[in-house]
């Protein structure tokens, strides 16, 4: 399932769940691993619905609670509502920089439709024998006046389709497969099929995490190396106008 909030608004009313009042707590756990890492665990399980799971408790610790080493976000879900995945997303990209937390994705059964969004933000996976990937375009349920807010909704969730796919998948699928999908298709992969993808997205962050790493080195370099260099040509200059008394006025600022 890849829905818009519309669709599953208009399926909840249709249910009689709009005003729906408890929620399924999604569940989290944060624990010391056998390494001394600091992990929060959050499970994915079931679909992706804010009406139906209470996501608070994974923002509450995702910001809040510190150290974060290492997420570990376990997977087994058919997707849901986009929405919502993307707000679930951010939060892990937030705690990714502040807290310069590794995200270890675990796929445990199904990752299927907006659940897959999570894979390009993984450092690190594991995939559990038997694991099923899928991917397809997003589905709408719609009412309202023909011209007025159908058609331009319709429009609207073509280039939103088309966005999402270029963003988190450009990497991960073929654009031939990304082309299927747009033109209704739905996509399976094994587990065994899927881990060289995403062991290349793996090595892909690694050598852009070294390039980085590199740069940052050579561009310390270069300021401490100009640091040095002004500080001798203020030395000079403080000389040349101080004399013989520049070193003991030197003396007493040290």
């Amino acid at each position: 399932m890849f829905k818009s909030r519309r669709s599953a608004d208009l399926e909840d009313s249709k249910e009689g769940n709009l005003a729906q009042d408890s929620y399924i707590k999604a569940l989290s756990v944060y624990r010391e691993s056998i390494s001394g890492e600091a992990e929060l665990h959050l499970f994915l399980t079931g679909e992706i619905n804010a009406k139906i799971y209470s996501y608070d408790s994974w923002y509450q610790e995702l910001l809040t609670r510190n150290p974060i080493d290492r997420i570990v976000l376990h997977i087994n879900s058919p997707g849901g509502v986009v929405d919502d995945a993307l707000q679930i997303l951010s939060a892990l990209k937030h705690a990714r920089i502040e807290k310069s937390s590794h995200i270890h994705i675990r796929v445990e059964g199904l990752c299927g439709s907006a659940s897959t969004i999570f894979l390009m933000l993984g450092d690190s996976f594991e995939v559990e024998i038997g694991s099923t990937f899928m991917f397809h375009d997003i589905s709408t349920g719609l009412y309202g006046k023909t011209g007025g807010e159908l058609l331009p909704f319709v429009e609207y969730q073509k280039k939103l389709g088309k966005e999402l796919f270029d963003t988190f998948y450009a990497a991960l699928l073929t654009s031939e497969e990304i082309q299927r999908i747009q033109t209704g298709q739905d996509i399976w992969f094994s587990a065994s099929e899927m881990k060289p993808r995403l062991a290349k997205i793996v090595a892909a962050k690694q050598t852009l995490e070294t390039i980085n790493r590199e740069a940052q080195e050579e561009l310390e370099a270069a300021l401490e190396a100009k640091t040095e260099a002004l500080k001798a040509a203020v030395l000079k200059k403080a000389r040349k106008a101080l004399g013989d008394s520049c070193d003991i006025f030197l003396s007493t600022l040290r």
